[in-house]
């Protein structure tokens, strides 16, 4: 695991930008700020890989390619 920590530097509409301390910067959603921030505020991110939703997704990815494969395959039997 590992953090990324920052500040939030401002508000641009309904985004934060996020300063990051090891440089760069992170725009979110405010929406998406925990309870109580500020301008100022400092933010902390852990950052972990998660294993069962990249499956999750790469099931849902080779599903969708498995119809479109089928739907075109049916297309061109028609034509």
């Amino acid at each position: 695991m590992s953090d990324i920590t920052g500040s939030i530097d401002r508000i641009e509409g309904d985004l934060a930008v996020i300063l990051l301390d090891q440089g760069g910067e992170f725009i979110i959603h405010k929406d998406s700020l925990p309870s109580g921030w500020h301008e100022g505020s400092v933010i902390r991110f852990r950052l972990e890989l998660d294993e069962a939703e990249e499956k999750k997704r790469i099931a849902e990815v080779k599903e969708l390619q498995e119809k479109l494969i089928k739907r075109t395959e049916e297309k061109n039997k028609k034509e």
